[in-house]
């Protein structure tokens, strides 16, 4: 049983889908960089003032959120390169897709787990009382949302085939 419904990938939504994503990139990338301009000086200063363990709860954000919004320029410019092979239809359009993980790797998850641990030493250092329980039951159903969730698709895409 084929639970997605199928879609001609070569269709005009697709292909609008694809130019409109990859006109989007510049402006992103320029967003982005914005924050990054913004926000680096600050965490720098931070992390060269008190090390990483001595910096405060709104340090914590700061340094978390420059990394983060890095991380999002990076992503952002390497995916616009597999994209806009894709439009026009180049031959080299599959090493970038599969060279993709490698850069998710590095510029999706990584800078998303070392942010987000700057985000979670920010509310431990802002909390009142002692949320490590807290953090600990958040990040095990988290886990545990996450694995269900690529069983799920793992299962949709042996259903597909």
């Amino acid at each position: 049983m084929n639970l997605l419904p199928t879609l001609n990938m070569k269709s005009p939504l697709i292909s609008d889908a694809e130019a409109i994503s990859v006109a989007l990139t510049p402006i992103v990338i320029a967003s982005c960089l914005v924050v990054v301009v913004l926000y680096i000086p600050a965490a720098i200063r931070a992390t060269m003032m008190n090390g990483l363990r001595g910096i405060n709860a709104t340090q914590c954000l700061i340094v978390g959120i420059a990394i983060g919004w890095l991380g999002k320029i990076c992503d952002n410019a390497y995916w616009a390169i597999p994209w806009m092979h894709e439009l026009v239809d180049h031959p080299r359009l599959n090493f970038w897709f599969h060279m993709g993980a490698i850069a998710n790797i590095f510029f999706r998850q990584g800078t998303t787990v070392i942010s987000a641990c700057f985000h979670i030493a920010a509310a431990a250092k802002f909390a009142e009382k002692n949320i490590q329980c807290n953090i600990i039951q958040a990040y095990l159903v988290g886990l545990l949302g996450a694995s269900l969730y690529l069983v799920w698709i793992w299962l949709v895409v042996m259903n597909i085939n």
